[in-house]
């Protein structure tokens, strides 16, 4: 008789734990993109891109993306990206619960 209910209460315990895991996951949002050269559409590589609130920084790969995740949801952020050789680029975006938001950027060169 023990036994059974100690399975059945291990059980309660497991599926408690999983659904805890699953909302937290989807307590956050995130914002990507890529940045582009726009006279030729190329990448840019080594881009610097700095979020405020939070002063979190990123640098885009050889592919021109990035990426920022864990963002607090339900306020407005501000992407900024500076590259040498380009004028540097301002967006604003409001992050999402358990959303991710493009935010892509064509650098005009100095």
């Amino acid at each position: 008789m023990k036994k059974p209910l100690i399975v059945f209460f291990v059980l309660v315990a497991l599926m408690f734990c999983v659904s805890c895991e699953r909302e937290g996951y989807e307590t956050f949002g995130g914002i990507h993109g890529t940045v582009t050269d726009a006279g030729t559409s190329a990448p840019v590589s080594g881009a610097n891109v700095t979020l405020s609130p939070g002063g979190a920084v990123s640098l885009t790969g050889s592919d021109g993306g990035y990426t920022f995740t864990k963002l607090e949801p339900d306020r407005q952020y501000t992407v900024n990206v500076l590259c040498t050789g380009y004028r540097s680029d301002t967006r604003s975006v409001t992050v999402r619960v358990g959303e991710s938001v493009p935010v892509s950027f064509l650098l005009i060169g100095e």
